[in-house]
């Protein structure tokens, strides 16, 4: 009879590998969200509240 912990520690150690391979894809690509400003264009308007009256 096969030892049913084997299994499962290959399961284990795949799925590890593939934590470790989305991580180093994510590091690789920059992170998860970046975005460079190169100028006030890039940015979102600014609004002001109402003055009191």
């Amino acid at each position: 009879m096969a030892n049913p912990r084997n299994q499962t520690g290959s399961l284990g150690l795949v799925l590890a590998g593939l934590v470790v391979v989305a991580v180093v894809v994510i590091f690789l690509s920059g992170g998860l969200a970046t975005k460079s400003v190169e100028g006030d264009q890039d940015l979102p308007p600014v609004t002001s509240p109402a003055a009191p009256k």
